[in-house]
């Protein structure tokens, strides 16, 4: 009887941690789906306009993340290198010239496009390699809550990327920290490097077209950093180097206070 009744109660105890934890793994999912969604690649065609040797348009390719809404306009971050130069003799970050255009992929398989805005960049020789786009958008596109905690050691996390660039699309990876924090990258000469930490990604690297992206934490289910930059040596191993999304965090904030003018060229 004792035994039976011990088996019982393990049995019940099983089944009732297993119903608890159904609504978190479908949570776990929606979220996951969510940050797909959210996720934009962004081509820029540099001015005047170039032509490979084959004929196609020159362009360069990167992601970016919704997080923020006013009606249609949608806000998204991005890398600050994927939309300014930085002039290493002067220290200053300053707008590119070329022409872009955000790619939403559709559950169909389709693609829209639209023209976005820059509405801030940050200084890139105090390692805020973000910005801020902005595109007015009929399509309902899910925002991405921005974390208010730096990730820590082994965490999971998920990275939405084009990898192999437009011919797949965006594609989910999985990977995790790494390091908490580094203070030997670079991005350019004389720049500061502050607040970044590193991500595996397992499997494969994350390709070009990563900066931009943002770096999802599957435990949190919040942004927990934008990716930078992606090193690697001869022997294959590659390593992303992320801006932590508490700088961003503060960067919007100072951004929405009107602190962060929009340096024109």
């Amino acid at each position: 009887g004792i035994k039976m009744k011990t088996r019982f109660t393990a049995f019940f105890a099983f089944i009732f941690i297993l119903t608890l934890c159904t609504p978190c793994a479908s949570i776990a999912q929606s979220a996951k789906n969510k940050f797909m969604k959210s996720t934009v690649m962004v081509y820029f065609f540099p001015l005047p306009l170039e032509k490979t040797e084959d004929g196609a348009l020159r362009f360069d390719l990167c992601t970016a993340v919704a997080f923020a809404k006013n009606g249609k306009k949608h806000q998204f971050f991005t890398a600050a290198h994927c939309v300014a130069e930085y002039n290493e003799e002067t220290s200053k970050t300053i707008p590119g010239q070329f022409s872009s255009f955000l790619v939403l992929e559709k559950s169909n398989g389709e693609q829209s496009y639209y023209k976005p805005e820059i509405l801030a960049i940050g200084e890139m020789n105090n390692f805020e390699d973000f910005a801020i786009l902005e595109a007015e958008i009929d399509e309902d596109i899910p925002l991405m809550s921005l974390s208010k905690y730096s990730p820590n050691l082994n965490e999971d996390v998920l990275i939405v990327t084009a990898p192999v660039g437009s011919e797949l699309g965006l594609l989910q990876l999985r990977g995790y920290v790494s390091k908490e924090k580094t203070n030997n990258f670079k991005l350019f000469n004389n720049t500061k490097t502050e607040g970044a930490f590193i991500v595996q990604v397992i499997g494969l690297g994350s390709g070009q077209g990563a900066s931009g992206g943002g770096v999802f934490s599957a435990k949190r289910g919040e942004i927990v950093g934008i990716m930078t930059a992606s090193v690697s040596n001869p022997k294959g191993h590659n390593s992303i180097v992320v801006s932590s999304i508490i700088r961003f965090n503060n960067f919007y904030k100072e951004y929405t206070e009107g602190k962060r003018p929009l340096i024109k060229k």
